[in-house]
């Protein structure tokens, strides 16, 4: 019997009669009428497609939502049930599990506890034993006098054995530690008034305390000074007495300050060297960098300088508010297969980068540039005695006060020397002001080489005639 595909629904026949077509039919509707019915009540219970809901209109779902956190809420780690004192912990401070399960703050040295490391566990132990092991055994070496070791003994004018030991470094500073002279700017020599300070331009550059030359590449210029610490000050090591600041009353837009030493002799260090510093500034994420420069200096055909940045720096920011403490790392190219210039004005130097953008001051305290990794030492700086740092600033600028008399003859011309306490690094270009005179004199006219120094005047009176002033003597880098 022909049916229909899907409800099996009785089709005509075309052979059949008309009178049996009509039962057929019959039934047929009396199957659709079933079927549509049933279809009826099972959509009857259904939602339209694409209907929606009011959060009301769905029960228990407003009271359900109320027990759920906003989206936007935020925790810390004392918000955790097995997490205690977190938020009290001091600046980096390690989150330890005890024994109840709970985990607290603890500092590194004390979580790990009394504990042991192979010599080969720590950088640069052995290198540093066998260094030492073998400066021991070059100085024994030359008290014995055995010629043939790198430490040996010489003998002086006078016949007298002199030790020769080989240093760890080389250069001007071969046996102190800290390459940086001034480096707690002590000594204020080319400025009247420390405090007050002098300007240096924008674009300008000039040595302010000594030894320390201020390079100021933004467009505002800068008040460079040095300015006393309060007393009892914990934020730098050692209590320094003074700091240097550099104060804007303009905010900065464009360049940086580099505050930089030039170390005599460019062989005084290389390999792994460590610089340190305290800096701090107005509150913000200002940019700090530190590099080395190895200038082989002038004459003759030396090679090209070398600017290395630091491998690693620990703060990037000339401001930070947990401490003022700035540790930069090195590793200074060898010099070896280098040309030294003829001049003997080569030099290694440490600048500090700051990118100010600021009005307010920018201070610096306490620097040092040491042999090795220092970063794990509190301050690898080496304080020196203050006549002995005053000294060491004397070899590159002297200055003082000094008195020319001429006889009652006309044109008489005396010289006077003035005494140098330290010879200075080559002969100085000298410049001079005057305080006071008495008579009629011309000059006076400086005269200087590398070991002496002195002034003439010129008598142009029959009258006794006097030159007070002040000499400055300048042989710096």
């Amino acid at each position: 019997m022909n049916t229909t595909p899907n409800f099996n629904l009785p089709k005509p026949i075309d052979t059949a009669d008309v009178d049996e077509e009509f039962y057929r039919l019959q039934l047929a509707w009396d199957m659709l009428d079933l079927i549509l019915f049933s279809m009826v009540q099972q959509i009857a219970g259904k939602s339209n497609l694409g209907h929606g809901h009011a959060i009301g209109d769905i029960v228990g779902l407003v009271a359900a939502l109320a027990n759920k956190m906003d989206a936007t809420r935020t925790f810390s780690l004392d918000d955790l049930t097995d997490v205690d004192g977190a938020a009290e912990a001091a600046l980096n401070y390690l989150l330890v599990k005890g024994s109840d399960g709970k985990w607290m703050p603890s500092s590194a040295s004390a979580a790990l506890g009394a504990h042991q490391h192979a010599q080969g566990d720590i950088v640069g132990l052995t290198d540093d034993l066998t260094s030492l092991s073998q400066a021991i055994d070059e100085t024994a070496a030359a008290l014995a006098d055995k010629q043939d070791r790198v430490a040996s003994t010489d003998q002086d004018m006078n016949g007298r054995d002199v030790l020769n030991v080989r240093k760890v470094n080389g250069g001007q500073l071969s046996s102190f530690r800290n390459k940086l002279i001034n480096g707690d700017f002590s000594v204020f020599q080319r400025v009247a008034v420390p405090t007050t300070g002098v300007v240096v331009a924008a674009g300008a550059s000039a040595y302010v305390a000594d030894r320390w030359l201020v390079t100021n590449t933004t467009n505002q210029p800068v008040t460079v000074s040095r300015q006393l610490h309060i007393l009892g000050q914990a934020a730098v090591p050692g209590r320094p007495k003074f700091k240097m600041r550099l104060a804007f009353a303009t905010a900065p837009t464009t360049g940086t300050i580099r505050v930089a030493q030039r170390v005599e002799g460019v062989e005084t260090l290389d390999g792994a060297a460590s610089a340190r510093a305290h800096l701090t500034g107005p509150a913000g994420a200002e940019v700090l960098a530190c590099e080395v420069v190895q200038n082989f200096g002038t004459g003759g055909a030396p090679s090209a300088s070398v600017v290395t940045a630091a491998s690693s720096l620990d703060i990037a920011t000339i401001y930070n508010a947990a401490t003022q403490i700035r540790k930069a790392q090195f590793a200074i190219p060898s010099i070896a297969g280098k040309t030294i210039g003829s001049n003997g004005n080569d030099f290694v130097e440490l600048g500090w980068v700051l990118t100010p953008r600021q009005v307010g001051n920018y201070e610096l305290s306490q620097l040092s540039f040491v042999e090795g990794d220092a970063s794990k030492e509190a301050d690898p700086f080496s304080p020196r005695h203050k006549g002995q740092e005053f000294a060491l600033c004397q070899r590159y600028y002297q200055t003082r006060d000094h008195i020319v008399d001429a006889a009652g003859t006309n044109n008489y011309s005396p010289y006077q020397p003035v005494a140098l306490p330290v010879q200075m690094r080559v002969a100085p270009t000298g410049s001079h002001s005057t305080i006071s005179t008495a008579g009629s004199f011309s000059g006076p006219t400086i005269s200087y080489t590398a070991e002496r120094f002195g002034a003439y005047i010129s008598n142009t009176s029959a009258t006794s005639n006097t030159w007070v002033g002040n000499i400055k003597m300048d042989a710096e880098l």
